[in-house]
C-alpha cells in the first residue's frame, strides 16, 4: 500500500516537471495567451487615450475654458439613466412606440437649442439638475453637467455627433435631438415590452 502511494505521488511530480513535453506545451500556451491579453489591454488603453485626447481637444477643453463643472462617463454600462427603458431603433428612439411623446422641428442649431430649453422646462427639469448628454457613440463619453450648462452649450454639444440624447439618472424622461432636425421628448417610456435595443428592422418593427 505504501509503495502504491509513493508511486502515485511520484507520477504526479513527473507530470509537473518542467522537462515534461505536455507540461511545456501547456506552459507555453498559457504564456502566449497572457501575452496576447496584455497586448490587447495595451491596445485598448491606447485607443481610449486617443479618444479621450480627441474629445478634450475638440469639446472638453471648451467646457473647461468656460468653467463648466462636468464629469465624463466612458464606461458603456454606467450612467445610462432611463434610456434603456425606451424602444431603441437605428440612431433613434422608436417614438411610434411612445404615443405620448412631444415632437417639434427646428430649422437651425439655434432653434434646436431653444427647443431643448423648452423641452426641459416642459419636463419640469430644474436648471441645477444634473443631466447626462449622450451621443450613444462608443468613442464618445457621456457628459454629466447641469441642465443650465447643457442648454448654454447645447450647440457645441450637439456638434459632437449626429444625434444627441439628454436624460438624468433616476428619472424617466428623455429628450432626443435627431440629426434630421427634430427634438422629441417624453416624461416616461412606453410599454415595458417595447424597452431595449431591439428595434432595428423598420420593415417588421422587430
Amino acid at each position: 500500500m505504501v509503495r502504491g502511494g509513493s508511486f502515485a505521488v511520484e507520477a504526479i511530480n513527473m507530470s509537473d516537471a518542467p522537462d515534461d513535453p505536455a507540461a511545456r506545451r501547456l506552459d507555453l500556451a498559457a504564456k502566449r495567451d497572457a501575452l496576447f491579453a496584455q497586448q490587447a489591454e495595451r491596445a485598448a488603453q491606447q485607443r481610449h487615450a486617443e479618444e479621450a485626447a480627441e474629445f478634450h481637444r475638440y469639446h472638453g477643453a471648451a467646457l473647461e475654458a468656460a468653467g463648466v463643472r462636468h464629469a465624463l462617463h466612458w464606461n458603456t454600462e454606467a450612467a445610462r439613466g432611463p434610456l434603456t427603458t425606451y424602444p431603441i431603433g437605428f440612431a433613434s428612439i422608436r417614438w411610434d412606440f411612445v404615443p405620448h411623446a412631444v415632437r417639434q422641428q427646428g430649422e437651425s442649431p439655434a432653434r434646436l437649442k431653444e427647443l431643448l430649453e423648452e423641452a426641459l422646462r416642459a419636463l419640469d427639469v430644474a436648471p441645477t439638475t444634473t443631466v447626462i448628454v449622450d451621443w450613444c457613440v462608443s468613442r464618445r463619453p457621456r457628459v454629466a453637467l447641469s441642465a443650465a450648462d447643457a442648454c448654454a452649450h447645447a450647440i457645441a454639444l450637439m456638434a459632437c455627433a449626429s444625434d444627441t440624447w439628454v436624460y438624468a439618472q433616476g428619472a424617466t424622461w428623455v429628450v432626443e435631438i435627431h440629426h434630421d432636425g427634430w427634438v422629441t421628448y417624453a416624461d416616461r417610456p412606453g410599454l415595458p415590452e417595447h424597452a431595449g435595443d431591439g428595434w432595428r428592422d423598420e420593415r417588421t418593427g422587430r
